[in-house]
């Protein structure tokens, strides 16, 4: 059977539980749901068709699971432990409903792993500005080699909330490109893999008091 976002959003309730039962601590439950967030996300996902896909910061699964359906191979890394965890009992919870899942990958590693892992296409959702300099860097020189289609979520909202400048120590973790949160910053980062075909979509609707557009590379 291919999974879809629809699959998702009819198991939601029980998937909203398992978060609750292990008491993920400060992470906004509804920030899962397929929305006006994630939807800009999934409608970029066949953009992997029978490509590597390597997902840093793979959350609770969802996107994993849905690009499972396009791409060859999968690999997803988590570095939060209690959100891997969970992203394990979700995967499981689909194939014991009969999907199969077996190009999937999830490991328990940082972003560093990247260096290991055979690729040729990423997906960063809200994830590159949890990232240091150092690790920014690193991805940069890998995905150089080996990546040629890149989609990315930022969180430009998050800028209008301070002040412009360094971002280091106080909302970003880096300040690479502006600590990549709005869209110059990540057609920066895009450019700096090398990419030289790059869109950037914008939702219709706003999350709360955000937008969460969505970038594409491809080289």
């Amino acid at each position: 059977m291919s999974f879809s976002s629809a699959d998702f959003t009819g198991h939601f309730d029980e998937l909203m539980k398992s978060i609750s039962e292990s008491k993920v601590g400060g992470y906004p439950l509804s920030y899962q749901r397929v929305d006006q967030k994630t939807e800009p996300v999934i409608r970029k996902l066949e953009l992997f068709r029978n490509r590597n896909v390597l997902e840093i910061g793979s959350n609770f699964g969802m996107y994993t699971m849905l690009t499972s359906q396009f791409a060859k191979t999968v690999t997803g890394l988590e570095i939060d432990r209690s959100i891997f965890d969970i992203s394990g009992r979700w995967l499981q919870f689909f194939k014991d409903k009969g999907y199969s899942f077996d190009n999937i990958t999830l490991l328990n590693e940082s972003a560093a792993t990247c260096t290991r892992i055979d690729y040729d296409a990423l997906l960063l959702t809200l994830v590159l500005y949890h990232l240091s300099d150092d690790e920014i860097d690193l991805i940069i020189e890998d995905a150089k080699k080996k990546c040629d289609c890149v989609v990315i979520q930022c969180r430009p909202g998050r800028i209008l909330a301070a002040e412009r400048g360094s971002f280091s120590g106080h909302i970003s973790k880096n300040t690479r490109f502006d600590g990549v949160f709005d869209i110059a910053g990540n057609i920066r980062f895009l450019e700096a893999l090398g990419m030289k075909k790059i869109s950037v979509a914008v939702s219709e609707k706003m999350l709360g008091s955000e937008v969460f557009p969505v970038l594409t590379g491809e080289r």
